[in-house]
């Protein structure tokens, strides 16, 4: 029984459409009815039957056998499907449209299932391809910039007694928030440390403190927008009541033996600048390797032109701009506040991520193409390594992560993605520096 298997035949009928036609060996629907019949025989309540007791032909009589069978074929029709899907080696890239023959008791399930699948790719020239030669130089206004940020980060933040609030000060306040003149307790703070002209706190609103002296108060108004991605501030005003406790001034360290000491435990500023140089240099050397990938990508993209169906490329466009919406949100910000920053209109943001989404598919098939060609394969061994480094990130999630990643969708998904990057790495490695 367990060798019994479903039958299929591919029938092209347009551009990336394709019919399945399936039939189920009626040994198997068979188990998928007394399964249902089972289930019914435990919901059912029939006078005289006890519950999973009861006859079939009674709960043919009762509901019908079309009944029956209708709730066999709901159980089991979207697993033979995938069946087929397998068999007929396809991807679909849509729900199917699916027609059943009239279902009958001891004979076959037979259904036709139309279905949108992925574009054939035919690659005519991908090894040889020419990328330009590029050299990683590190420049000395490069390591200069990076021992400021140094600096920065570094700094020590004095008090200025004299000082008035600028643009990109430091200070120290207290402030209570007001909502229809009611205190909002766990809004409001003392001893808040604000860099002035961040908008981490009042938005573009900290203009207003620029000016302000110690012992100053000042009220700042905020006004939420309509869409704000927090419904609890979403159109409402807040009014913040303020006094300036303090400002600081920041003391920059200076670059010297000391300076390498305290940055990085570093025995003298020679050191420091040599490992700067060093990683700024591995740094670059990732990023050229990168811009060739791309390079070589967009080539084969122009020389093998795929036709791809609008759907494919709008279902991608939606995926990526809900996960770039979420990671707005988990900063704290929105669509609308992302738009006005930018510049953008609704409109140009979304043909932006279209054109994603086409350059990502094109190149996904592109390489799934290559990698079949030529047998690239991705080991256990490897798939377990990444899905641990990728685990590493997640806390005490790490090991429901990583079992996440070695087993069913996850490490197939992931198995998937390394096989792509090592066909990129094999394009690379044949293709010509010039």
């Amino acid at each position: 029984m367990n060798n019994i298997k479903i039958k299929t035949s591919l029938e092209k009928i347009e551009k990336n459409k394709v019919k399945i036609k399936a039939e189920v060996p009626k040994e198997l629907f068979e188990k998928d009815i007394k399964q249902a019949y089972k289930e019914l025989s435990k919901s059912l309540k029939i006078p005289g039957f006890r519950k999973g007791n009861i006859p079939e032909k009674v709960i043919d009589a009762r509901v019908g056998q079309d009944y029956v069978l209708k709730q066999a074929l709901e159980k089991s029709l979207l697993r033979y499907y995938f069946q087929a899907v397998l068999k007929s080696k396809v991807k679909p890239i849509i729900k199917p449209e699916i027609k059943v023959e009239k279902l009958k008791k001891e004979k076959p399930l037979k259904f036709v299932a139309t279905v949108l699948v992925e574009p054939e790719v035919s690659i005519n020239k991908y090894k040889g391809i020419k990328v330009k030669k590029k050299i990683a130089r590190v420049g000395e206004k490069e390591v200069k910039s990076q021992i400021e940020a140094l600096r920065n980060q570094f700094a020590k933040l004095e008090e200025d007694k004299d000082a008035i609030v600028k643009n990109g000060s430091f200070i120290i306040l207290d402030f209570d928030c007001y909502l229809d003149n009611k205190l909002l307790k766990e809004n409001s703070a003392n001893d808040y440390l604000l860099q002035v002209g961040s908008g981490f706190l009042f938005g573009n609103e900290e203009k207003k403190l620029i000016g302000m002296k110690i012992g100053d108060k000042k009220e700042v108004e905020i006004l939420y927008s309509k869409n704000h991605f927090n419904k609890k501030i979403a159109d409402k005003k807040f009014v913040y009541h303020i006094k300036l406790k303090n400002v600081k001034k920041r003391i920059l360290l200076k670059v010297n033996d000391e300076f390498a000491k305290t940055v990085g435990g570093f025995n003298n500023i020679d050191e420091l600048i040599k490992y700067i140089k060093d990683e700024l240099k591995k740094k670059k050397k990732r990023d050229i390797e990168s811009s060739k990938k791309v390079e070589i990508l967009e080539k084969l993209i122009k020389n093998n032109p795929i036709d791809i169906p609008p759907i494919m490329i709008e279902n991608r466009s939606k995926e990526l701009i809900n996960n770039f919406i979420q990671n707005l949100e988990r900063q704290k910000s929105s669509l609308e506040d992302f738009l006005k920053v930018t510049n953008q209109d609704k409109k140009s943001f979304e043909e932006n991520f279209k054109r994603r989404a086409e350059f990502e598919i094109s190149h996904n098939l592109i390489l799934d193409a290559i990698s079949k060609k030529e047998d690239i394969k991705v080991s256990d061994e490897t798939l377990k390594l990444e899905a641990k480094r990728i685990a590493s990130y997640a806390g005490d999630r790490k090991d429901d992560v990583y079992k996440y990643y070695i087993t069913g969708m996850g490490s197939v998904d992931l198995k998937l993605e390394l096989r792509r990057r090592k066909t990129l790495d094999f394009l690379l490695n044949n293709a010509k520096i010039v």
